[in-house]
């Protein structure tokens, strides 16, 4: 499988037993407290299958919103970077994700928007990386030209492609 490459369903997860999930652009509108549409029929369908996570560069009161908003539920941790101490792109913050789960990077995959935060940190652990292409972080992306540099394993437009 190349990089940035689409793939047919039921081969982004193959191999896959924990999913690492991004919040902003990823989950949720970035501007808003408002979740996208694809975010929960998504996790309630692979909380079901996978080891959902939150690996996320947000303050600890994002853990209120996202119990509020009915969605921590579908996750067996949730990481976020005040908490932990790091934050993304800062390898640390995931290798301490990858330390307290126990998990081995090859078998993980990293959801998110941002090029530089998830996707290239991702890569240089050896996790899979899936690019949202939605929100900031496809705006980042076009702004910086970032495709170019930092390519993804695979490249999603909805989490409904998640399978």
């Amino acid at each position: 499988m190349t990089k940035a490459s689409s793939t047919s369903e039921g081969s982004l997860l193959t191999g896959i037993s924990t999913i690492i999930f991004d919040i902003g652009s990823t989950l949720k509108h970035m501007q808003a407290w408002d979740w996208y549409d694809d975010a929960r029929p998504c996790l309630k369908r692979l909380s079901a299958t996978h080891r959902l996570l939150v690996g996320a560069n947000q303050p600890s009161l994002m853990l209120g919103y996202l119990e509020a908003g009915g969605m921590a539920q579908y996750f067996h941790h949730i990481y976020l970077s005040e908490s932990i101490g790091y934050a993304k792109p800062d390898p640390q913050f995931f290798l301490h994700i990858l330390g307290q789960e126990g998990l081995n990077p090859t078998e993980v995959a990293m959801v998110g928007d941002e090029l530089i935060n998830d996707i290239a940190p991702a890569n240089m652990l050896g996790m899979r990386s899936i690019w949202i292409k939605r929100g900031l972080g496809l705006e980042l992306a076009q702004t910086m030209d970032l495709e170019a540099k930092i390519k993804p394993d695979h490249v999603i437009r909805t989490l409904d492609e998640l399978r």
